[in-house]
């Protein structure tokens, strides 16, 4: 029987630190890709120069000349795969030589299954506290020994898709920067597709943000194109449905809002079987475990936070306080893109 045909995207701007190291590791895959598409999203750094200096046959460089965002990115390149699935790589990505693999094994093994992610941790050698606590609420942590299990969404830094769910549900809503993803994984479930976390699946995560400015320009994103996803899908998501309406009316809500994030960020990792990762994570701040230094660096990226606590309780916090400015952001969205939005 014919193995499954893989094309792996990867939208990137600005990425030359990674995007070398990031190619290598697609080119090491013991599940080798049939080709590659690198989609340049109007990068003002030496991206372009290196993609096109590795002479590679089955790399398909794209170079837009507008700034047009990841999901746009990516839908340009979607537009060209004829391949069974598709592989969502972000730049900053290292892939671990299996990891391709461990998707295909899982979205091979029931047709049903539109599409499976896996984890993307930070290198624990290292990483900073900081960088650990945007991973432990955004991703699900790791436990190898846990199987495969269906999720609402998955990250798309490292997610495998079978080609006729975007022929079903459309491609990526480029209206959002951020949580484009989630709602790719959202229209899935809807049009009957599982969604699935393959714990196996490793992509090292390398996130450029080591500054102040850079790490809360950031969480700023989240927080508003993660208030765009659950105004569209408020039936679908955590807390969508009980949006407040007003700026007063959220920041009364802020506290319990604090409290469901924090108890949905515990639910999803036992609902994975992280159980012993989770409770490391939870104790390593009473243990004093790897306190940050202003200005310290780790392997060339500066420490951001001054504490481990301060550091967690702002990732932990980010939805819930952009939802003090959501009626703001709500009134961007026109009532007829929410129900008209691209399904």
């Amino acid at each position: 029987m014919t193995q499954p045909t893989v094309t792996a995207i990867i939208a990137v701007r600005n990425g030359s630190p990674t995007i070398g190291v990031c190619l290598d590791a697609i080119a090491a895959q013991s599940y080798p890709a049939a080709s590659i598409m690198v989609i340049d999203d109007a990068s003002t750094d030496d991206t372009v120069r290196l993609v096109r200096e590795r002479r590679d046959p089955i790399i398909e460089l794209i170079e837009l000349a507008d700034n047009v965002g990841p999901a746009e990115a990516r839908n340009r390149a979607l537009l060209r795969v004829t391949t069974d699935y598709f592989w969502i790589v972000d730049a900053d990505c290292v892939p671990t030589p299996d990891c391709l693999a461990n998707l295909c094994a899982v979205l091979s093994a029931d047709p049903a299954i539109g599409v499976v992610g896996g984890p993307n941790p930070q290198n624990p050698r290292t990483a900073t506290y900081a960088a650990a606590a945007f991973d432990f609420s955004n991703r699900y942590l790791v436990d190898p020994a846990a199987p495969p299990t269906d999720v609402p969404y998955v990250v798309g830094a490292n997610m495998l898709v079978r080609r006729p769910v975007i022929e079903q549900v459309g491609y990526y809503d480029p209206s959002l920067r951020i949580a484009e993803d989630f709602d790719l994984c959202v229209r899935a479930r809807q049009a009957g597709w599982r969604v699935v976390f393959e714990p196996r699946a490793v992509s090292e995560h390398r996130h450029p943000r080591s500054t102040v400015s850079s790490y809360l320009g950031y969480q700023y994103k989240i927080g508003r194109y993660g208030c765009r996803f659950r105004v569209k899908h408020r039936a679908a998501v955590p807390f969508g449905r009980w949006y407040p309406t007003t700026p007063a009316r959220a920041a009364l809500l802020a506290p319990v809002y604090v409290a469901m994030a924090l108890g949905r960020i515990v639910v999803k990792n036992v609902a994975v079987g992280a159980i012993r990762p989770l409770l490391w994570y939870l104790a390593r701040p009473m243990l004093g475990h790897r306190r940050c230094n202003p200005g310290a660096r780790t392997d060339g990226e500066s420490i951001i936070l001054t504490s481990p606590r301060s550091s967690a309780l702002w990732d932990h916090c980010r939805y819930p306080l952009a939802l003090i400015s959501s009626p703001q952001m709500a009134s961007k969205v026109p009532i007829w893109w929410v129900s008209h939005s691209r399904q």
